[in-house]
């Protein structure tokens, strides 16, 4: 038997990639433990900073039971994303 402890948070897996602020609409890179969602802002600290990968929980913080208005900027704001993470499409 080893005396060794581990941290067991240092053995998860992480993930980085660009992120985004549902509110204030800040850009950054952030490292973070896989499955984290939402994020904290670094710009104005509101919980709602997305991934491309985990954007799809932003709706249901954002929208709620509205439509149209927040749902266009919602839009809006992961078409942004996409472009970020994926680069811009070129029309052929």
């Amino acid at each position: 038997m080893t005396d060794k402890i581990v941290d067991l948070d240092a053995q998860r897996p992480h993930v980085s990639g660009p992120v985004i602020c549902l509110h204030c609409e800040h850009e950054w890179v952030a490292v973070r433990p896989v499955g984290t969602h939402p994020m904290e802002c670094p710009k104005c600290q509101a919980m709602v900073g997305y991934s491309w990968n985990n954007v799809r929980h932003g709706f249901r913080a954002l929208l709620g039971e509205e439509c149209c208005g927040p749902a266009l900027r919602l839009a809006t704001l992961v078409h942004r994303l996409s472009i970020i993470e994926f680069g811009q499409h070129k029309e052929k």
